[in-house]
């Protein structure tokens, strides 16, 4: 589909692309990449290339923790795209931590989104006034892999300060994947390097 903002190459699912009528069907629930998971995020980066998916997040890495904030620069690009492919109606739940249906919205794939963002906040959104020194968390049920476990990383880092502690229990059943050099790229100070590889068309994985 060629190249988009940020010099990011798009792989699209064929059956995707050719089909009349797309009806997105997922959750809403905070996300580091994109503010919150659902609406445009099931065509991108949902149905896209092994390539697309890992130049996006770097991209998103680059921006920055985004948890919360639905009209995020990477989500507002994301959306821009998938509307220039096409993406007529979702259907988008919010379940509660035991996996309960707490909402259920539907319609335009940002109108929608942003209504359902509203009652996700209802669920998953909490405050702390408290100084936290030390924080034990567990990314369960995002723990099949480091990838998807690091979500407790960045959703609790907001909620103590740059001098505390901070341990990561998880099974990680999967190993690493889906990005195998990921052990290597935590132990960067930044993504800059990263970004430079993707904008000159190295595939990075």
């Amino acid at each position: 589909m060629g190249l988009v903002s940020g010099s990011v190459r798009i792989w699209l699912d064929p059956i995707v692309h050719e089909s009349d009528f797309k009806i997105g069907i997922g959750s809403i629930e905070p996300h580091t990449a994109a503010g919150y998971t659902g609406g445009a995020k099931i065509i991108y980066p949902g149905v896209v290339g092994e390539e697309t998916v890992s130049n996006f997040h770097i991209i998103s890495a680059f921006l920055g923790n985004l948890t919360g904030n639905p009209d995020n620069r990477a989500r507002l690009f994301m959306e821009k795209w998938v509307d220039s492919v096409g993406l007529d109606y979702i259907i988008n739940a919010i379940v509660t931590p035991e996996n309960k249906i707490y909402k259920v919205v539907a319609g335009h794939f940002v109108k929608a989104h942003r209504a359902g963002v509203k009652y996700s906040r209802e669920v998953w959104e909490i405050k702390s006034n408290k100084r936290i020194d030390c924080a034990i968390v567990s990314s369960y049920p995002a723990d099949l892999d480091l990838w998807q476990a690091g979500k407790a990383i960045v959703n609790c880092e907001m909620a103590i300060p740059d001098d505390s502690f901070l341990i990561l229990i998880t099974p990680c059943y999967e190993g690493v994947v889906p990005h195998p050099k990921y052990i290597d790229y935590i132990g960067n100070n930044g993504p800059e390097k990263l970004i430079k590889e993707t904008k000159e068309g190295n595939k990075i994985t």
